[in-house]
């Protein structure tokens, strides 16, 4: 491998795509020129690349595809260029960094840590800062060198300032030792403000390191950057290619498929990129493995869904009929699906992937639909049965409330004839009782004479205790036989029968139970973790 100490590598020259791209204009321009010139690098890119990436049939439509997702982004605020390094992923080259750290200044999340570092400074400090960024914007390099060192002095603890002068030492000065002098004062004084921007000067060291054939040592700095941010996807790619030179072909590939994970435009790149050679079997190996996982993945799915739309289909009962123009959306074309996957490529299996992710969202989206109007049906069955239930409840009641009036009408009339059988009785009794006083008095007449208190026993006492006697006890008699008879008629609780309407109801309550569970059994919300790409 070539050195380039005192030299521009190829790498960090502009490439004919981002030549027009300089400093000196405004972020908003700048923006704009680096989106434009972006689709013409993907345009060669794309072109240039192989079949196991995406088919030659379809690679307008891939090129087309790509750069109405960059125009959309951009149009949205031009969120991913205005981001830097970090939004520009697969389209970043060494080549424009400088045009990159311009407009990264304008972002928020450095905005508000500078904002507290300079809180302290005074007025004369600032000024000088923003002259130098001023002189740096409009390619006064000369000029921007001397304002930033002397801001160095007034504010040390600044990082952006020791990123400045890294980047003009690096590709105006040439002066690469003096450069990762500076990235290695941002190093320090980043890291206990922001990840991001510790691995952002980490990867200029890696760079330089690289450079000057340290790959060692630039492939233990990427690795640095990649494990302060994690989701930093140029990161992972500039550490594929420094294992890819050192011919870590697992540690490469492994961080190669991190950064397409991300951004899927790094496939293209890699398989253009020269620093991939020592490993290039290994690098197409793979390539072919990503797109035969994912066609084989979406051919799996394919076979899901299709069982998936089958059983809704089969749901398609009395119940579900009334909700039938929510349900219209489970049908399921699998003809763009296999002809896409039948071009064999990762692109086109990726498309076909994305085709299968969008009907989910849509069938999610309409089974929710189906189930809220399933359980609102569910709802008013359950509330017509409630009513149904107690309108049975109440006419339940009410019979029995007849009935205990009935009972206690019939337990009176008993009690009212067993009085007067009882005085019938007592009349009985006692007139047999007078027949017997009458020949036991007369006998005992004849033969003893009565006296005061003999008469009194036998001709008062006895008779009214007799009489007395039977009263009660026929009254007792009519209580007990009347609560007897009570109690045998209330303890017989009337049962209506169930309605019609409330069977069917109950039915209908039945069906909507076993139709919302089936639906959540074969839901393609079950689907969804397997969706993201």
């Amino acid at each position: 491998m070539s050195l380039y100490v005192y030299e521009l590598a190829p790498w960090e020259r502009k490439s004919e795509y981002y030549h027009v791209v300089e400093l000196g204009k405004n972020s908003k321009e700048q923006t704009i020129l680096i989106s434009k010139q972006t689709k013409a690098f993907i345009d060669s890119q794309l072109s240039a690349t192989n079949s196991i990436i995406d088919s030659n049939s379809r690679i307008q439509s891939s090129i087309d595809n790509i750069n109405n997702t960059i125009s959309e982004g951009f149009a949205a605020g031009f969120d991913r260029v205005e981001q830097g390094i970090y939004g520009l992923k697969s389209c970043f080259e060494w080549g424009i960094a400088e045009i990159c750290w311009q407009i990264e200044q304008n972002r928020n999340e450095l905005k508000n840590i500078l904002e507290i570092l300079q809180a302290p400074l005074t007025t004369q400090a600032k000024e000088r800062r923003k002259r130098a960024e001023e002189a740096f914007s409009y390619g006064w390099i000369d000029d921007a060198e001397d304002e930033f060192l002397e801001s160095e002095k007034l504010n040390k603890y600044d990082f952006s300032i020791h990123i400045s002068l890294g980047i003009i030492y690096l590709f105006h000065k040439i002066d690469k030792e003096k450069a990762a002098s500076y990235f290695d004062k941002a190093i320090k004084y980043a890291k206990p403000k922001s990840n991001y921007y510790t691995s952002y000067a980490l990867l200029h060291k890696a760079l330089i390191k690289f450079d000057c054939g340290q790959i060692v040592e630039a492939e233990k700095y990427s690795d640095e950057a990649i494990r302060l941010s994690p989701d930093f996807s140029e990161a992972f790619y500039q550490n594929s290619q420094y294992n890819a030179q050192l011919k870590n072909t697992n540690k490469s590939i492994n961080h190669l498929e991190k950064a397409i994970n991300i951004d899927k435009f790094y496939m293209v790149k890699a398989s253009n990129d020269s620093l991939f050679n020592p490993i290039k079997k290994d690098i197409n190996d793979f390539f072919k493995k990503m797109r035969d996982n994912e066609i084989h993945y979406c051919i799996n799915k394919v076979k899901e869904i299709d069982s998936y739309v089958k059983k809704i289909k089969t749901l398609s009962g009395k119940i579900v009929l009334q909700v039938r123009e929510k349900i219209e959306i489970f049908s399921f074309k699998s003809e763009n699906i296999n002809y896409l996957l039948s071009l064999n490529s990762y692109f086109d299996a990726v498309e076909a992937k994305n085709d299968l992710k969008q009907w989910v969202k849509t069938s999610q989206r309409y089974q929710k639909k189906c189930i809220s109007s399933l359980e609102e049906k569910m709802k008013k069955i359950e509330t017509n049965l409630s009513k149904e239930r107690d309108e049975r409840y109440y006419c339940r009641n009410k019979h029995q409330e007849e009935q205990n009036e009935s009972t206690e009408t019939i337990k009176k009339v008993i009690i009212v004839f067993c009085c007067i059988l009882g005085v019938i009785l007592f009349f009985n009794l006692a007139n047999n009782v007078f027949i017997l006083l009458d020949a036991f008095y007369s006998n005992y007449r004849k033969l003893h004479g009565f006296s005061f208190f003999d008469s009194f026993f036998l001709g008062f006492v006895i008779p009214c205790g007799a009489w007395l006697g039977t009263i009660l006890g026929g009254v007792r008699l009519s209580y007990y036989v009347g609560e007897k008879i009570s109690g045998i008629v209330k303890s017989k609780k009337i049962e209506l029968p169930i309605s019609k309407t409330e069977h069917e109801l109950s039915t209908d309550r039945e069906n909507l139970k076993t139709i919302l569970l089936e639906f959540n059994q074969i839901s393609p919300l079950n689907f969804k973790n397997n969706y993201i790409s």
